[in-house]
């Protein structure tokens, strides 16, 4: 049996985006992923979920497998013949215990290989304006751990602490705020000199508070700051306001939840992203192909109609596969249902015919009827697509041929919705999925974006407070969110 390897991967402070290329790219060929509770569920879900995952639940002072359990359970999967990814918040090496996990394997002849992570000691701060150094304040910087092993009392040097120029950021610290701070300032350190306290920095549950040594703790309590939170005590935090760019991103604070296919390339999502949200993109169901043929009398067909860019993709798929050239279809028009349909279409060289002011199949299906010339439209579209379209041909004696040419499976997720997460949901099978994998049934408080009626008629089915877009484009999409986000 060939040896396994184990890769020891920082995910950085939880921002999707802060994950390096190298560690994606072992994400992507490891076969178990072995990750603790700091780990962003944004990078989570952005993993296959065809892997073996194991969590582990590691974070200060709340163990869900001792330490010793985890270092076991790498060896064991690493001898299986495994490619094992250890995900672990932050930077492995930076209070991070991760030298621990590797001793075992060490001993055992285990190959590894370390990916460091970008630490939340530098990432945190910046992410609220504050430089950790800066030619005018701070030339040094020191990080400490404030975590109190096994319930002991906090063990600090405060006394050279205290005499220290530089910016002292303390990880692990929001219990320990107190006793940090009359410890500084019982040995001297200035009482007034700026200090922070930073709350889950880089999720939309991110807060700050800028104050001094002398008074962060009081103000923390006032506003109820728990872990995961940083200290940083320097004169590097009265930059805070004026350097904190993500106040200026309209989608600040927002955790917003995707329901879609693990293998469409999301636009949505980098949007999002781009704007401030925090993104969750669950990866609900798999797209499989399904094999198909197009009708021999291809010439008795006035249009070629898709409704989602999978239809496309499979159409010219099958071109391909069966070298068909494009100019067989010269005499037909396309039909596409919106925006980003017709966008898709074009990137092959086609304009669509027809693409309705609204977007949605019903609107479509009126358009082609203004066009139609008693020759048969020719559907390529999902399995599992809505009936709209085609009972408004049936009503209106419109003679059609509908080819299922791919199928959505339903992958088995497990996620938990916070009650102030925003939904986002394209079509009524996403609903539906993700109501399948949520851990939780009650969606009264969480606002669901959907494109079109018949989604957020789903929608209401499981009580979700729902809006329809506009229109049926991502654009659409996205300008509702950002009205509703406004208010809150």
């Amino acid at each position: 049996m060939r040896k396994g390897k184990v890769y020891l991967i920082g995910a950085g402070p939880s921002d999707y985006g802060l994950l390096t290329i190298k560690a994606k790219n072992i994400l992507d060929k490891a076969d178990v992923i072995v990750y603790d509770k700091l780990v962003g569920d944004s990078i989570l879900h952005s993993i296959s979920p065809d892997k073996k995952f194991i969590n582990v639940g590691k974070s200060s002072n709340n163990h869900l497998v001792p330490q010793e359990e985890i270092n076991k359970i790498l060896l064991d999967e690493a001898l299986k013949g495994n490619i094992v990814a250890r995900l672990k918040g932050g930077d492995p090496f930076l209070f991070g215990r991760g030298g621990e996990e590797l001793e075992l394997l060490y001993e055992n002849n285990i190959p590894f290989e370390v990916i460091p992570g970008i630490t939340s000691a530098i990432s945190v701060p910046a992410y609220n304006g504050i430089p950790v150094t800066h030619r005018d304040f701070s030339s040094s910087l020191h990080i400490i751990t404030a975590h109190k092993k096994n319930n002991n009392s906090l063990d600090l040097d405060f006394a050279t602490l205290s005499k220290l120029e530089g910016t002292l950021v303390f990880l692990m610290g929001v219990s320990s705020l107190k006793l940090i701070s009359d410890g500084l300032i019982k040995n001297g350190k200035d009482k007034n000199i700026p200090c922070a306290i930073l709350e889950k920095g880089t999720t939309s549950k991110q807060r700050k508070i800028i104050s001094t040594l002398e008074n962060i703790y009081k103000e923390a309590v006032q506003q109820n700051i728990s872990a995961p939170s940083i200290i940083v005590v320097g004169d590097v935090c009265s930059l805070s306001d004026k350097y904190d760019f993500t106040l200026q991103k309209p989608l600040f604070n927002a955790k917003v939840i995707i329901s879609r296919p693990i293998n469409q390339q999301s636009i949505l999502k980098d949007k999002l992203y781009e704007l401030g949200a925090e993104v969750v993109e669950l990866n609900t169901s798999s797209i499989k192909p399904i094999d198909f043929k197009l009708p021999n009398d291809i010439e008795n067909y006035s249009h070629i109609v898709f409704t989602s860019q999978n239809g496309i993709d499979r159409f010219f798929e099958y071109l391909f596969e069966n070298n068909i050239d494009i100019r067989t279809f010269s005499n037909i028009s396309f039909a596409v249902v919106g925006s980003s349909t017709f966008n898709c279409l074009k990137k092959h060289g086609i304009i669509a015919n027809l693409i309705p002011q609204k977007f949605s199949a019903l609107e479509l299906a009126k358009l082609i009827k203004e066009n139609y010339c008693q020759k048969k439209i020719l559907l390529l579209r999902g399995k599992e697509a809505t009936s709209d379209i085609l009972d408004y041909f049936a009503q209106n004696n419109i003679k059609y041929l509908d080819i299922p040419v791919y199928t959505n499976i339903n992958n088995k997720l497990h996620y938990q919705c916070d009650v102030d997460d925003y939904v986002i949901f394209t079509s009524a099978s996403s609903v539906n999925r993700f109501v399948e994998c949520s851990d939780k049934k009650d969606f009264s408080k969480n606002i669901a974006i959907c494109i079109g009626e018949k989604t957020q008629q789903t929608a209401l089915k499981f009580k979700f407070n729902s809006v329809v877009s506009d229109e049926c484009s991502i654009d659409s999409v996205i300008e509702k969110l950002i009205s509703i986000h406004k208010k809150r």
